[in-house]
């Protein structure tokens, strides 16, 4: 997160909004808001896929749902993995 948090605007429509919390606390997470043009979420999503389980998409609706397909079909991978002799 720290990485998140530390960069100067790594994309000219970002905008990065911490975690309230009290003076001299880290926060537990940020609201990272980025314009992007459709051709990217591809790319973009590989980014975010890259942190797993520590991020989240929140809009748009169809992005939202490309992810939760994509979580869906690791979880399937994993589930059939573990029902096998490897472990």
């Amino acid at each position: 997160m720290v990485f998140i948090q530390e960069g100067d605007l790594r994309h000219p429509s970002q905008k990065i909004i911490p975690e309230p919390v009290p003076k001299n606390t880290q926060p537990t997470y940020v609201d990272y808001h980025v314009q992007l043009p459709p051709r990217s979420l591809r790319e973009f999503s590989f980014w975010v896929a890259r942190h797993l389980d520590h991020a989240q998409f929140i809009a748009p609706a169809h992005w939202v749902k490309s992810h939760h397909q994509a979580a869906q079909r690791l979880v399937q991978r994993y589930e059939q993995h573990l029902g096998g002799t490897k472990i």
